[in-house]
């Protein structure tokens, strides 16, 4: 009973977008940001690529998670620990 109720909900998750991420909205907000809301865009949109999968694997039996989304959130977290690292050197550069 439990497997029917858990594809019940996993088939109306799927059918009402509720894995979907708002692009638009993340790019608007990086934008805004200057580029730092980019690892939290790639985060959320993981996260949802991920749930997604977990309830195609529920209701027809496989889900495939998109694998560049894993590698772009890791370049863009090594990119962020560059950027830090950048800004506190160049804030402890001191050229008179």
């Amino acid at each position: 009973m439990s497997k029917e109720i858990d594809k019940e909900k996993a088939k109306m998750e799927l059918a009402s977008g509720k894995y979907q991420t708002n692009h638009i909205l993340h790019l608007i907000l990086t934008i805004v940001t200057l580029g730092w809301w980019a690892l939290p865009w790639v985060y959320v949109a993981r996260e949802n690529d991920k749930k997604r999968a977990e309830a195609e694997e529920i209701v027809y039996g496989k889900g495939k998670t998109n694998k560049a989304l894993t590698v772009l959130f890791w370049v863009v977290w090594v990119l962020y620990i560059i950027a830090f690292i950048g800004m506190y050197l160049g804030s402890h550069n001191n050229i008179q």
